[in-house]
Formats: C-alpha cells, structure tokens, sequence
C-alpha cells in the first residue's frame, strides 16, 4: 500500500486492523490458550477480498511466451525446465520476498537438473517432490496408492448400507480419485491398486462371502468400477477446460489425445 501511494491515514487504519490479533482453539468445554496471528487477514471480512487483491497487485502477470505462469489465489507456479529460463522472471519480479518451498527436478532420465539459483540472496536447492494444490509430484511422476483408514471403520459401524456408501462415495472415493483428470492417464498396474481399494471396501459394507463377484457388488451398489468413473471425470473436466477463459489452461488441453508416440499425456484419461 505504500509502494502504491495509498494515503498514510487509510494505511494506519489497515494496519491498526491487521496488527495484535490472537486466536484460540475451543474443542467442547476446553479452549486452548490464546497465541497470535502472524499472517494473514480475518476470515469472513469483507476487506479481506480486497487486502489480498492489494497483496497479490505486484505480482509477475500471465504471459503467453514461455515460461508461462498459473496463478491460483495466492499461490504461483512457474513452468520452466532449466534454471536459466527462471531467473529472468525472478530479477523482474515482485517486491516482496517469495517463500519457495520446493522445486521439481525433472530432467532427463529422473537425473536431477544441473545449475544453481539464487533469490533474493539464498540458494533454492532442488528438491525430489513437491505438493501443489493438494498434489504431490515427484519427479519420475510415480504413482503412490492412499490406503484410506475409515474403511476399518466401516467394518465396525452400526450405520446402515446407504449410508455407509455415502461416506465411501463422498470421503474415500473422492480422495482417491482427486485430481484425477491429470493422473488416470497413468498405467493399468497403478490404477488396479485404486479398483481393489473400491473392491474391498463394497466388499465390507455389503459383509459379502468371498463367492460374490465384484461385479455384482457393483451392481448392488450402483457404483460404476474406478475406470468408468474416472473417465466420465476426464470428460467433463477437460470438455470444460476447452472453452475455460484462462488461456493457459486452454492451452493445457490443446493437443490430439491420440498422438503419444513418445509419452502418454493426460487426455487419454478421457479416451
């Protein structure tokens, strides 16, 4: 707000808003002792819309030549395969001092990338894995099955069958397909591990015998088998990605799901 002449009585006022808030945790009758708040803005104010928009005003802007930049809220990720291409977006960059948690190594055969950077004084080393947006990668891009432990509970509940397939449907079946549109292109071996997840847990709800067939249970349960599902998902995902108002993300998708000579890209989650 300084950097942008906002006037000196508006600033205090903001600050004197945003400075000494405490919270506590309260869980039934026991609340935790009150400790301060460091960063952010109050949830639920309606400046809070606009303190981030100011936050976020200085930051580098979508460009469609390489390396292209994805914003989403505050986080930012830029695409670049060589150290070199980076520091040019980083010399011309905002005014304050980014917080760089990880960086992918990605080079060719799994080998970590050569070449140093420096920002802001400090050496970003390269790092084996990163999670962006709930996503872990890695940078061989391999598959790591979640093994969801409410499926015991589900063993050991008294709920009836709808609704224990309502809490497969919305907490299990989410979490193992999440963000799937990017990875169910990924190969047969990895994605039967999810199915056999889905297997055992109809199987547990339903306390079937080992003679019933997995594909009666998802008959029962009319629930379509992981592979359907998550294709259904790729369809509309990337049907809406198309006509998307975000360049990048358009760009993202525009290319034949057909043609993988080299490598599998993830629209053949949809084919």
């Amino acid at each position: 707000m300084i950097t942008s002449s906002f006037p000196d009585g508006l600033i205090q006022l903001i600050e004197s808003y945003l400075d000494h808030r405490t919270f506590s945790v309260k869980l039934g009758d026991v609340r935790s002792s009150v400790r301060p708040i460091r960063s952010g803005v109050p949830q639920g104010s309606i400046l809070s819309p606009f303190l981030l928009a100011i936050f976020m005003a200085d930051m580098p802007k979508y460009r469609p030549d390489p390396p292209p930049i994805a914003y989403y809220a505050d986080d930012t990720a830029i695409l670049v395969r060589k150290p070199r291409t980076l520091r040019p977006i980083m010399s011309r960059g905002c005014s304050k001092r980014p917080l760089i948690k990880l960086r992918i190594g990605s080079g060719s055969g799994r080998a970590t990338p050569s070449g140093a950077l420096t920002v802001f004084g400090e050496d970003i080393q390269w790092k084996p894995s990163a999670k962006y947006l709930g996503v872990t990668l890695d940078k061989g891009l391999t598959a790591r099955v979640p093994k969801p432990a409410i499926s015991g509970v589900l063993w050991r509940s008294r709920l009836n069958i709808p609704s224990k397939l309502a809490i497969y449907k919305s907490i299990i079946r989410s979490g193992m397909t999440y963000a799937s549109p990017a990875w169910g292109h990924a190969a047969r071996t990895h994605l039967y591990k999810l199915q056999v997840i889905q297997n055992k847990t109809l199987r547990t709800i339903y306390n079937a015998p080992w003679f019933i067939r997995n594909v009666q249970l998802h008959r029962e349960a009319n629930i379509p088998f992981l592979s359907e599902f998550m294709k259904k998902s790729a369809e509309k995902a990337f049907a809406r990605a198309e006509i998307h108002p975000n360049p990048l993300l358009r760009a993202a998708v525009d290319y034949d799901p057909g043609d993988h000579h080299t490598h599998k890209r993830p629209r053949m989650a949809a084919t």
